[in-house]
């Protein structure tokens, strides 16, 4: 079974390579701070908020046409404040 830590470097890394972004720029759009996702791959932890958070935008902000990672869960909500359209700007 995937740890969630590792399913969560999954989905970034295969949207990073899609949008030819790194993930410390996906991660300062999802946490102002372009450290924490890199910090998972290297062993710190990341509480549930957070983890919920960025499955969440990678999830409202999949590439059209790219399959989500086998064996991770896509969540069903959307978040708010970020739009499909807002994060193209911020990738841009």
């Amino acid at each position: 079974m995937m740890a969630l830590t590792e399913k969560l470097l999954l989905v970034s890394d295969t949207y990073c390579a899609a949008v030819r972004r790194s993930r410390s720029r996906i991660s300062t759009i999802i946490f102002s701070a372009g450290d924490r996702i890199d910090g998972v791959a290297v062993g710190k932890d990341i509480n549930t908020r957070s983890y919920e958070k960025a499955m969440a935008w990678f999830a409202s902000n999949w590439p059209e046409g790219l399959a989500w990672p086998e064996g991770v869960e896509r969540p069903e909500f959307e978040v708010v404040a970020d739009s499909p359209a807002a994060a193209e700007q911020a990738v841009a």
